[in-house]
């Protein structure tokens, strides 16, 4: 029997969006869903059944509701990208994924659900690794219980009610540093997810080359000095790299997830934020001719990087390509202060102007 599953909100989780649909059928017993065994998923069966509905193959359902397109792609990163032109076909990735033991979740997106007149859902971008805050709303996100059954664990209002909010203990610049690592990953899982396959998104120059050193040599020296982990440490604080430690973030993650994979996106988005020739400079002619003045903040979007000068200008960019001392930026869109406008003279000031 064909199942007419609801069509998936954007960045949904596979796994709360089969649940959203037990929860409005009123459907009691699970055993009604082959597909859905010891808390997997068997894709192949889910694309069979809502083929009326949805149309999604296996390997679509995989790549636009659950993490296979950022565990996928961030398994090269673990070996320094230097085998990106065979992505991993895992079986438990692509084939049956299974859900989180635990679900975190941001408040005030719930309640930007509710306004906008649609039911709560769960994001998978905020079961990403270290993933603590909310990359749009920058506020930490709640923990639901463990030990809860199916049912309880993707129900909303038992998440609102016994829910905790994550323990981190940062200063503002610490916290500001981890929001940017959770638009980082959440670029990462939407690029690999978007047109073409995971292959093309990864070897791309602007998806790897924003989120690499200058070189790969320079990676694995900085990676493997003393005091990365201690500059880790100053970047993100130590709870936070405490709790990226802690084994249930390992059970977030549908798979197992090795620190040491984590790390290098640590210690690339700690070096991002150092090196100085990763800033622009200043496109505003006018307050600065030379084009000899760098930006004096950066902040990371889910196209690219949004740049402000002391000048009052603005602009969007990407990062296109990377050498071993300096970077090349594409400007996507630019916004200029308000200028001061000199009032048109009256003929009266112009003729008298002129005289004189």
């Amino acid at each position: 029997m064909a199942i007419y599953l609801f069509a998936p909100y954007d960045d949904e989780l596979l796994h709360g969006l089969v649940y959203r649909y037990i929860e409005h059928m009123g459907v009691h017993s699970l055993s009604h869903f082959r597909g859905l065994t010891k808390n997997s998923l068997d894709l192949d069966w889910w694309a069979r059944e809502t083929a009326v509905s949805v149309g999604m193959t296996a390997r679509q359902i995989a790549d636009r509701l659950t993490l296979r397109p950022f565990l996928s792609a961030t398994r090269w990163w673990s070996i320094l990208c230097n085998d990106a032109s065979h992505p991993p076909q895992g079986q438990q990735l692509l084939k049956s994924p299974r859900g989180p033991r635990t679900l975190r979740f941001c408040r005030t997106c719930f309640v930007q659900d509710h306004r906008m007149g649609r039911s709560p859902y769960w994001r998978r971008s905020h079961q990403l690794p270290g993933s603590f805050f909310c990359h749009i709303h920058g506020e930490t996100l709640y923990e639901t219980g463990r030990g809860l059954r199916h049912r309880e664990q993707y129900d909303i209002d038992t998440a609102l009610s016994m829910g905790v909010r994550i323990k981190l203990d940062l200063t503002e610049t610490q916290k500001s540093n981890c929001v940017s690592l959770a638009k980082m990953v959440h670029w990462i899982l939407i690029s690999a997810s978007g047109p073409g396959t995971i292959r093309h998104a990864v070897t791309r120059s602007r998806f790897r080359f924003e989120f690499v050193t200058p070189t790969e040599e320079v990676i694995r020296s900085i990676t493997k000095t003393d005091h990365v982990m201690s500059s880790i440490l100053d970047h993100y604080g130590k709870s936070f790299i405490d709790l990226c430690r802690d084994t249930s973030t390992a059970n977030v993650l549908m798979t197992s997830y090795p620190m040491g994979r984590l790390e290098v996106l640590l210690s690339h988005s700690l070096i991002e934020a150092s090196l100085d020739f990763m800033w622009p400079k200043c496109v505003n002619v006018q307050a600065h001719p030379k084009n000899d003045v760098r930006v004096n903040a950066v902040k990371r979007t889910s196209s690219g990087w949004t740049a402000a000068c002391l000048c009052g200008c603005t602009f969007d960019y990407v990062v296109s390509t990377i050498s071993k001392d300096a970077a090349r930026f594409e400007i996507t869109s630019i916004r200029l202060p308000p200028t001061d406008v000199r009032p048109v003279d009256t003929p009266e000031e112009h003729k008298s102007g002129c005289s004189s």
